[in-house]
């Protein structure tokens, strides 16, 4: 009866489920392990909020990588910004699209590793500085939105050039503090560009807007925070 209740409501419609694991907390005689037996196999997308509890996210992940095995869209919300979650990749390796606030180093490079189909990713990796992690996410070379507003790109920039050189179905980018070169990059390697929204750039002179406008011939959406400066060869 609980499982019908579920079902018919918002928490869990069709193949998709979005799951509280406090729900389950308040409700003894129904545990979030008996919901996923029940129906993990035949849920597609998730949407998760896990708490600040490290051991109770584990044993949350261990469920959804038992239970849960053909999982394509994921979202995870969480408290806790640096929780190892690699264990999920490496059961959802058809995974197409995933939403995660905060992913660290290691759950990167587990995605990156076995998430060859990912088309969708908003990600705010934590990373060291300079570090040539962000260079995996080239390994998905199906790539389409890539959404790391909340990420200072700035000393990154490496890594954002080789994605723009190996992900050339990108068409829908938003990111946040990033050099007048990664821009460059992106217009050469991604010429299918649809939408280009960045928080804040490097200067950036009038010579890459008209090569952005060169390259991205089917761009329909573009908001730049920079500022704009001008050489002679230009103003000619």
């Amino acid at each position: 009866e609980m499982l019908r209740s579920l079902v018919g409501s918002e928490m869990c419609i069709r193949d998709s489920a979005w799951i509280m694991p406090e729900y389950f907390k308040e409700n003894k005689s129904f545990s979030l392990e008996v919901f996923l037996k029940q129906t993990g196999y035949f849920l597609k997308n998730i949407y998760i909020r896990f708490s600040s509890d490290e051991h109770e996210c584990i044993q949350i992940i261990i469920l959804l990588s038992k239970f849960c095995p053909y999982v394509v869209e994921l979202a995870v919300s969480s408290n806790h910004s640096l929780i190892d979650i690699s264990a999920l990749f490496n059961t959802y390796r058809n995974l197409i699209s995933f939403d995660c606030g905060f992913i660290s180093e290691v759950s990167l490079a587990a995605m990156c590793t076995n998430c060859p189909k990912l088309e969708t990713l908003y990600i705010n990796p934590v990373i060291p500085n300079g570090s040539p992690s962000l260079k995996m996410v080239s390994q998905c070379s199906g790539l389409r939105v890539l959404n790391m507003v909340r990420f200072v790109c700035q000393t990154h920039t490496e890594g954002l050039v080789h994605i723009a050189q190996h992900c050339p179905l990108l068409e829908d980018i938003q990111l946040c503090f990033i050099t007048e070169d990664v821009l460059l990059a992106m217009a050469q390697g991604c010429p299918r560009m649809v939408s280009c929204s960045v928080e804040t750039c490097d200067l950036c002179s009038a010579e890459t807007l008209l090569v952005l406008a060169q390259h991205w011939r089917q761009l329909r959406h573009l908001y730049l925070c920079c500022l704009l400066y001008t050489s002679d060869a230009a103003d000619e």
